[in-house]
């Protein structure tokens, strides 16, 4: 499997996971969703988790030590899906041209849910200045 695939199977996991929450959940993510909308999420997160889910069982971090892409990881203190001391350490040994371990002390695997002020306050000062980068790279107008 290809690091491209790794990286977009763990993306898919990440966005799984904040979907996984049950639709009563969705409204405190957005006063604005109708119940057709919760309805649409819960229906969604399960098809995710019922493709995706299978796929992730075969996917191993431990041989990959070099990307040559940015690596920012939300790594919640109570996380036990996926242990933060696991993925820290993993991060550590890990080569890339930018790498941090963003993390949220109040929060276990959904620090979006958790703590979603933090969240967003994270991806602005972390991610977007990277986005931000990449848009004047080749291919991007």
């Amino acid at each position: 499997m290809s690091v491209r695939t790794k990286t977009f199977l763990a993306s898919v996991m990440f966005l799984t996971a904040a979907s996984a929450q049950t639709p009563s959940d969705a409204a405190s993510l957005s006063p604005e969703y109708t119940p057709d909308d919760r309805k649409a999420r819960g229906d969604g997160s399960a098809y995710t988790v019922k493709i995706v889910e299978p796929q992730l069982a075969t996917v191993e971090f431990k041989t990959l030590h070099k990307l040559d892409c940015p690596a920012i990881m939300f790594l919640g203190r109570h996380d036990w899906v996926v242990p933060s001391a696991i993925a820290a350490e993993w991060l550590d040994q890990l080569t890339a041209p930018k790498k941090a371990a963003i993390w949220f002390e109040n929060s276990a695997h959904m620090m979006m849910v958790e703590e979603p002020g933090r969240v967003l306050a994270a991806l602005l000062e972390h991610v977007r200045p990277l986005a931000r980068e990449g848009d004047a790279s080749p291919g991007h107008p």
